[in-house]
């Protein structure tokens, strides 16, 4: 990710975007185990 200075209203947005899709579905946390926020919300709403 880049976290260069935006210029923009617009690279804002989209860097903003890119940072939320890569915390929902990509990070782990070992707290949920090992998954990510996306994953713990269907693995939870399946039970």
């Amino acid at each position: 990710m880049d976290f260069s200075p935006c210029q923009s209203l617009d690279e804002l947005e989209a860097v903003l975007k890119e940072y939320v899709e890569w915390f929902n579905c990509q990070w782990v946390s070992l707290k949920i185990k090992g998954m990510s926020p996306t994953e713990y919300q269907e693995h939870t709403s399946a039970v």
